[in-house]
């Protein structure tokens, strides 16, 4: 069928309802979709479902998120080595000092900027009805994405990168300090440590003479928030998914030849993230096989993962993840994520929060000879 035919329907059905013509114009209207989708009306109300369900999903949310930077584990890792020695080699720092002192000397900078006692950043998120907080404040960013710049110098309570940051760029900072930055992409949260400039990249994709392409952040450490899935539920617009934090879009930025497939499955990794959660308070869902091997495929993931990045062991990790939210650590970060409209919680509030009588323990008297 013509493409402009269905334009002439879809602007009679205009028509009549602008004319008040309800009748006809629910007729043309209807035969306009049928021709708009291929008399696939399934797929227009299946898109309208699943509209709705996600956006009830995303109202409904009510998560705390606490994440927790061990300053100077990040600083003593093997990503900040190189910094270190390309630091010394343009006497940016001292050829004199050792990488032990230079840390020692890094973690002071940290806590007199911030004023605390202790070398650990903390931040905490919220999402309430898919509205996002940090530290208690609506985040208009809207995204788990926190940073600190930690400078080289310190002196007398006044960094020097206020006095020079206006006669530098942006992607110049790194020759007055090191930023440390935690956030969610693609179902994972990531610490990674930058910001690189082209010159103290550790790694050059594409080398040009203007513009190239190169690496400004190295990950530290990186956490598989997606495949916990329905012990958090965070709507998926936090999960920040993205072809460009992918082999995928990083061979498409250095114009090599490329695969897809990575960036095909971190799509279906979302589909069926949004699918678990969509069906996970149903008491039907354990005997649902798409959603068991969904789970099963997800733990397979995510206990590798988790794993190979020191988090915790499986058999504590089961006991710990069986509730309604995560918790766990490595040597650089901490999470912690409560999940207040997991069903367990409902179902203690509707038990002994909102009623007068409780079933509690049996007694036992001991009888006295």
């Amino acid at each position: 069928m013509p493409l402009i035919f269905v334009a002439v329907l879809g602007a009679a059905s205009i028509y009549c309802f602008y004319k008040l013509d309800f009748f006809p114009g629910i007729v043309i209207f209807v035969w306009f979709i049928s021709k708009l989708f291929g008399y696939r009306l399934d797929t227009f109300l299946q898109g309208l479902y699943e509209t709705k369900t996600q956006h009830d999903s995303e109202q409904k949310y009510n998560c705390s998120i606490d994440l927790r930077i061990a300053i100077e584990n990040v600083l003593r890792h093997s990503a900040v080595d190189t910094l270190f020695e390309k630091l010394q080699m343009k006497n940016i720092i001292s050829i004199a000092i050792k990488k032990e002192d230079w840390v020692n000397l890094m973690v002071e900078n940290y806590k007199k900027k911030f004023e605390k006692d202790h070398a650990v950043d903390i931040v905490r998120f919220d999402i309430k009805h898919n509205i996002l907080w940090k530290n208690g404040t609506v985040d208009f960013f809207d995204s788990v994405y926190h940073d600190i710049f930690i400078p080289y110098e310190y002196k007398n309570g006044r960094e020097l990168e206020e006095a020079r940051r206006e006669s530098i760029p942006r992607l110049d900072e790194i020759t007055i300090g090191i930023r440390i930055r935690i956030f969610i992409v693609n179902g994972f949260i990531k610490l990674q440590v930058g910001e690189y400039s082209k010159e103290f990249t550790p790694k050059m994709i594409k080398d040009d003479k203007y513009f190239g392409v190169y690496q400004r952040f190295e990950t530290v450490t990186s956490f598989p928030l997606l495949y916990f899935s329905y012990k958090h539920r965070i709507p998926e617009n936090y999960l920040n998914l993205t072809v460009w934090a992918t082999q995928y879009g990083e061979d498409i930025m250095a114009s090599k030849p490329n695969s897809i497939d990575n960036w095909r499955e971190i799509q279906k990794d979302f589909h069926d993230y949004n699918y678990v959660c969509s069906v996970a308070d149903e008491e039907s869902r354990f005997a649902d096989k798409k959603f068991m091997d969904i789970i099963a495929r997800f733990r397979e993931k995510r206990d590798a993962w988790l794993n190979n990045e020191n988090f915790g062991d499986t058999i504590k990790r089961e006991s710990r993840y069986w509730m309604h939210g995560i918790s766990d650590c490595n040597s650089y970060m901490s999470i912690d994520i409560d999940n207040y409209n997991a069903s367990d919680i409902r179902e203690r509030r509707e038990k002994y929060l909102y009623t007068d009588y409780c079933q509690g323990e049996p007694s036992f008297q001991t009888a006295r000879v």
